[in-house]
């Protein structure tokens, strides 16, 4: 039996993330737009979910918040003058 850490698996629907986005943008598309959209938010749920399970086990009473655990392993497109913010914004509550 093969495993994957949370690690592979975050990299993975991480790149399937992306791969969604690029198809939104492709003319004609090749699948309803507002499908892709729909799919691309329950995996980011999915993954965000994985994510926070991996913390609690290790930190059980963590105060977590979505937003930061959505800058995790993402924002490729986040400039990086923009990262510190980004994340000062997530730790305090804030939503971006």
């Amino acid at each position: 039996m093969s495993t994957i850490t949370t690690r592979e698996l975050d990299r993975g629907m991480q790149a399937f993330l992306d791969l969604l986005e690029r198809a939104k943008k492709l003319t004609p598309p090749p699948f309803d737009r507002a499908r892709l959209e729909e799919v691309r938010k329950e995996v980011e749920e999915l993954r965000l979910a994985a994510l926070e399970a991996e913390i609690r086990a290790e930190y059980p009473n963590a105060k977590l918040s979505r937003r930061l655990l959505s800058l995790i392993g993402t924002e490729p497109d986040l400039p990086l003058e923009e990262e510190q913010q980004a994340i000062i914004e997530a730790v305090a509550g804030e939503e971006r």
